[in-house]
């Protein structure tokens, strides 16, 4: 027969198996954090990384998680590299000198392209908004803005096309290439391409 424990006999084997099961959960703990600590997986195949460089135009681009960076800018990055995007005559388009310290207003229909643009002129402008353009219809409820502020403005067409009229610069994409035809923007102002 088994012997009755006393309520003091029962707390104190619930203390030590507590104490037990505790030491044992912060050793695993301890282990995974040491291990975790020597997992080399920034070249997960045993070769070596490959960095692919592409020189155009006197610009130097590097290609980083399937990302081009522009080395001059670091800040700035694409997803596609000048050689990947066709070119797009443009008319009047400013510099990227029209944008610095100025409020930025975007009209856009694509959430991928914006999040391309709002990434490389956030270094350049002071502020990055969501706007409506005076003329086109709008169904947020967004301020309304004019070709008086700064304002780009891309729409999902049956052409590929960027003009500049007044501080307006209207994109206009192919449905499926709007992030090209903004990464072709973007070169155009930077100076990467005329």
């Amino acid at each position: 027969m088994r012997r009755i424990k006393t309520i003091k006999e029962n707390d104190k084997s619930k203390r030590r198996n507590q104490f037990i099961v505790s030491g044992i959960l912060i050793v695993i703990m301890l282990f995974s954090i040491v291990g975790y600590g020597f997992i080399d997986d920034s070249n997960p195949n045993g070769n070596e990384i490959q960095t692919t460089i592409l020189n155009y135009n006197n610009f130097q681009f590097l290609e980083q998680n399937g990302f081009w960076i522009l080395s001059s800018s670091p800040g700035t990055f694409f997803s596609y590299n000048p050689t990947e995007v066709e070119s797009i005559t443009s008319v009047n388009l400013k510099d990227i000198t029209n944008y610095q310290g100025e409020i930025l207003y975007l009209v856009l229909e694509d959430p991928i392209a914006e999040q391309e643009l709002r990434n490389n002129l956030n270094s350049y402008a002071q502020k990055i908004e969501s706007v409506c353009l005076e003329g086109f219809p709008c169904e947020n409820n967004l301020p309304l803005k004019s070709c008086d502020d700064k304002v780009i403005s891309l729409q999902i067409s049956e052409e590929n096309s960027i003009v500049q009229e007044d501080n307006c610069v209207f994109i206009k994409a192919k449905k499926g290439e709007t992030v090209k035809v903004v990464d072709e923007f973007l070169f155009k102002i930077l100076g990467v391409k005329e």
